[in-house]
């Protein structure tokens, strides 16, 4: 519910967001709905009144990067603090991570959107215990009929297979699927299941293999995630760039080297010809699968995730250890 302008609302406290589990088809039943995994970056808006501040999921304070969207959701003179992700549509209506990338390193933030799809606090009120439908409402009810860069993230209850069908076939990432009772748990719960049509994660670079072009800061990356603390060597990326991706990423990559490799095990043939860096750098891949050994096939550099630690990409969302 809206307030006048001489209450003075509250900013509610940041909360680790809730984080779902990966399998390759969406979970069936009546108890599930679903909806479109966005592809932009995980934020929580915390909205007090006139004041809005927005947080990566690992709590970094991103106002700034995002001040178009804090503006708007401050226009709203409420007080809550709602779950979502920002993005930029495409054309054909998709949101793509590269044209996010794009308009933040070009300053094109009018084309930012939020995209908002769960409430945790409104009013004071702690909302994380109620069923996951009735926080939907709340939040459709408080957003009203907002416009861009605002959007209300709905949501669909059909057939699960073919509403993953179907989004694979608009080209879309994939699906997160939902408990419609489930409270909200900060970290990874199984009532979020996220399916995707095309493999795509986060992996940790720990070396790159130097270019024999002229002018090109490398060849390839070579990346990896981490387990039980070790860094594991799951392949390299030699396509995604265009020369300004070139020249940034060499200059990161160059400020970390360092002498000896981060990973655990290389094989013989990467070793050869690798230089290493400091594990710091997160980058986000599309691929088409894994391999018996956990390899990358035919991977393509998506973009850096500046939103995410190093430490944090640990495959831990995929569910082979619970199949």
């Amino acid at each position: 519910m809206k307030r006048g302008k001489s209450r003075k609302a509250a900013l509610p406290p940041f909360v680790a967001p809730q984080l779902a589990f990966l399998k390759d088809q969406p979970p069936e039943g009546s108890n599930w709905i679903h909806e479109i995994k966005y592809d932009g970056y995980r934020v929580l808006a915390a909205v007090g009144g006139t004041e809005a501040r927005l947080y990566t999921r690992s709590g970094q304070d991103w106002t700034d990067k995002f001040q178009p969207i804090a503006d708007a959701l401050a226009r709203l003179d409420i007080e809550a603090l709602i779950d979502g992700e920002v993005v930029v549509f495409e054309k054909a209506g998709r949101t793509s991570f590269q044209a996010l990338q794009e308009a933040l390193s070009e300053r094109r933030r009018s084309d930012l959107r939020y995209v908002a799809f769960d409430l945790l606090n409104e009013s004071g009120e702690d909302l994380r215990k109620q069923p996951l439908v009735e926080r939907k409402k709340r939040l459709k009810r408080l957003l009203g009929r907002t416009k861009a860069p605002l959007i209300y993230g709905d949501h669909l209850e059909s057939d699960s297979d073919k509403v993953l069908a179907e989004a694979c076939r608009l080209g879309i990432e994939g699906l997160v699927s939902k408990d419609r009772t489930s409270t909200y748990v900060s970290g990874r719960a199984l009532t979020w299941i996220k399916s995707k049509c095309l493999g795509r994660s986060e992996f940790v670079i720990g070396g790159f293999r130097p270019s024999d072009k002229k002018g090109r800061s490398f060849a390839s990356l070579l990346i990896g995630e981490f387990n039980k603390g070790d860094l594991i060597y799951k392949g390299r990326v030699g396509t995604g760039y265009d020369e300004a991706t070139l020249r940034s990423l060499g200059a990161k990559l160059k400020a970390r080297l360092i002498d000896k490799p981060p990973f655990k095990a290389v094989p013989r043939d990467i070793r050869s010809r690798a230089r290493w860096v400091k594990p710091e750098l997160v980058a986000e891949i599309a691929f088409t699968e894994r391999t018996r050994d956990g390899i990358l096939r035919h991977p393509v550099f998506l973009g850096l995730r500046e939103d995410k630690r190093a430490c944090d990409v640990t495959g831990a969302d995929r569910m082979e250890a619970l199949a």
